[in-house]
């Protein structure tokens, strides 16, 4: 009597295996991948978002400067946002203006200087 082994449907499930799981692990990658885009683009609408609040409340200094040479709250409150804000006066008429507003994690800051006769913006930058 003879005992015959036959090793080929051990080979065949190895390699079924290592095929499977090489599959799963760039499925996973792929997934990853993706996942992070959404972050990613969850993230810059995010910011967008925090960027327009900010400038609503640089229009809102500037349409309020406009009237009052003197205005200078600590805070703006629009609809949307409540910023902080520090005035300073770097030169006789001209006015700086550092505005600051956080969501979440998102903090913004735009520096705005204004020269008050004639009235003119001289530069809105955005500080990061």
């Amino acid at each position: 009597m003879r005992l015959d082994t036959d090793n080929r449907g051990v080979v065949l499930f190895f390699i079924v295996l290592i095929f499977a799981s090489a599959g799963v692990i760039a499925l996973s990658v792929m997934a990853r991948s993706g996942l992070y885009t959404f972050l990613d683009a969850t993230q810059q609408i995010d910011s967008w978002g925090t960027r327009t609040e900010t400038f609503g409340c640089v229009d809102e200094f500037l349409i309020q400067l406009r009237v009052d040479e003197d205005y200078a709250p600590a805070q703006i409150d629009t609809l949307d946002a409540q910023c902080d804000l520090l005035v300073t006066t770097p030169v006789s008429g001209q006015r700086q203006a550092v505005f600051s507003w956080e969501q979440g994690d998102l903090i913004r800051h735009v520096i705005v200087y204004v020269t008050l006769s004639p009235f003119e913006v001289m530069s809105i930058t955005e500080a990061h």
